[in-house]
């Protein structure tokens, strides 16, 4: 049974008046149109094309497939229009859930710029990265992102593989701290991390990993002794929190871009050994709908990863 692309071909063919010309016209080998050419006339048992040094002309049989084929084609062009109206109208979902990630603002612009659907509903749950497993064994997200460092990935990636959901490591940087540029803590950050012990600590909520990921030590420092410190599920009250407090934030790199929007200096600390992963969590059974692709896809470009 012929198919869409060989009737398109044909139908160049003939119109060019020359294989040559048509498969100039449709970027392809010349020996590869004419093999099509070829497959067609011995699926129909005839000849459809004369050959001479002037280019093809059709045979009568030819010449009626010729307007079978541009029938046939219109309509697979109304197909297309329909179907390109038709997802126009359907609603757009996508339910992302993030642990220990500022998103860049780029990424819901982009992806509604790009988007075919006039209603798009985007949930996005900031929350800990177990909370992320959860949401997508239970449905309620089709796609997590999540930033674990060295030390508790495998001990991640073992929960993730009981639970089928599959764990993509894309990028890998070093810890990063955030705070508010008229700080200057730049000054101090080189040599020692005790003098944080005077600023307060703001963060996500933290469960089992959330702790093990902030637990990092250098000279005997812990960051969560920190003396005092300020707990938020809300990305804007931190970044507002941080702009009018002696405080900062524990975080990574791939956060300095939307930061740096806001005035917040970003020092990446790249003497503590252990480091930050960038993690994608899908389910291993599931395909990703086209927003979860489509969002995927303008995540990677924007972080270059």
């Amino acid at each position: 049974m012929m198919e869409k692309n060989q009737l398109e071909q044909y139908v160049t063919v003939v119109e060019a008046g020359s294989i040559s010309k048509a498969a100039k016209i449709l970027y392809l080998a010349q020996p590869n149109l004419s093999k099509t050419i070829q497959m067609m006339e011995e699926e129909m048992g005839q000849k459809l094309l004369l050959r001479s040094h002037r280019g093809v002309e059709t045979t009568p049989l030819g010449k009626e497939l010729y307007y079978h084929a541009k029938n046939i084609l219109e309509r697979f062009g109304m197909i297309d229009e329909w179907k390109t109206m038709h997802q126009k109208t359907l609603p757009c979902y996508l339910n992302v859930s993030i642990s220990s990630l500022f998103l860049d603002k780029r990424i819901l612009q982009e992806f509604s710029r790009q988007t075919q659907s006039m209603e798009t509903f985007i949930q996005l749950h900031e929350t800990t990265p177990k909370s992320v497993l959860e949401d997508l064994v239970n449905g309620q997200a089709e796609l997590g992102i999540v930033i674990l460092n060295d030390q508790i990935l495998p001990a991640f990636q073992k929960i993730a593989e009981a639970k089928e959901i599959h764990v993509e490591v894309i990028d890998r940087k070093p810890y990063c701290l955030h705070y508010h540029r008229h700080y200057h803590l730049e000054k101090d950050l080189s040599q020692d991390l005790r003098f944080l012990n005077h600023y307060i600590w703001i963060h996500f909520p933290l469960d089992f990993f959330g702790y093990l990921n902030a637990s990092l030590s250098q000279y005997g420092f812990m960051i969560q002794v920190s003396q005092k410190r300020i707990v938020s599920n809300n990305y804007h009250a931190m970044i507002q929190m941080l702009c009018f407090l002696d405080a900062f934030i524990f975080g990574n790199i791939w956060q300095k871009e939307e930061f740096a929007r806001t005035n917040i200096a970003s020092i990446p600390l790249s003497y503590i050994h252990i480091q930050q992963n960038f993690i994608i969590l899908t389910k291993k059974r599931e395909a990703l709908s086209h927003a979860g692709s489509l969002y995927l896809k303008i995540l990677k470009e924007i972080y270059q990863l």
